[in-house]
């Protein structure tokens, strides 16, 4: 066999087990769903727990089409990760988590109109041996 055929078969076979491996361990976990009212000048707080590789995937509509204040996602006590502000649509924001640590999802409704919030906040778990990590 030539050395560009050896290469090639090395190759394939090189990257079908990267890409296998780095499949192996991607589950997700839904953690919570959750609809709510925000009162006027109120802030809701999740807390949940994520483990040091995991990535955490972010979502909130507000669902009368009316834009919600601000949007925090803080690593536990006061590391902010995420802050947006006059938000009414995120879809999946994804967050890498370095530590195990707690993580506090922050929604403000700083106006006097009541806000309708969807939010759905999933577990991506880096290793499968960390699927009952207790969140």
């Amino acid at each position: 066999m030539s050395f560009s055929v050896v290469f090639k078969k090395v190759f394939s076979i090189t990257l079908g087990l990267l890409f296998s491996i780095s499949l192996k361990s991607q589950t997700t976990l839904s953690l919570t769903e959750q609809t709510f009212v925000l009162n006027s000048k109120e802030t809701k707080k999740i807390y949940l727990g994520f483990n040091k590789g995991d990535k955490i995937l972010f979502s909130l509509k507000e669902l009368k089409g009316k834009t919600i204040d601000e949007v925090r996602i803080v690593s536990y006590p006061n590391e902010v990760k995420y802050s947006v502000l006059k938000a009414s649509d995120i879809s999946n924001k994804e967050i890498n988590v370095d530590y195990p640590s707690i993580w506090v999802f922050e929604i403000e409704n700083k106006k006097s109109a009541k806000k309708t919030c969807n939010v759905v906040i999933q577990r991506k778990v880096s290793n499968d041996e960390f699927l009952n990590f207790n969140s």
